[in-house]
């Protein structure tokens, strides 16, 4: 099963319902509208290519800090995961 990328996630977390990164932008990934939304929904034919993948990790890095710099869950260190309320309890 390929990996579920996080942007929907971020997006919301930010508080935007709809996102539509501009032509300009969608030039520099190399991606159409509606690859974009393919992979904002983390649905259609192809997964994720390692190229998209770079591309959007390397915005996302660029733009946000903390949890929102993360495009898969997998690369998110331990201490960032904790989301909402959620409290660490140390077991010892």
């Amino acid at each position: 099963m390929e990996p579920k990328n996080r942007l929907q996630e971020i997006f919301a977390e930010m508080g935007l319902a709809l996102v539509r990164p501009t032509d300009a932008q969608l030039a520099a990934w190399d991606m159409s509208p509606t690859r974009f939304n393919q992979l904002l929904a983390n649905k259609g034919r192809m997964p994720i290519t390692l190229l998209e993948a770079k591309q959007l990790t390397a915005w996302l890095k660029a733009h946000f800090t903390g949890r929102h710099q993360y495009l898969f869950l997998e690369d998110m260190p331990p201490h960032e995961r904790v989301t909402g309320k959620q409290q660490v309890l140390a077991l010892s």
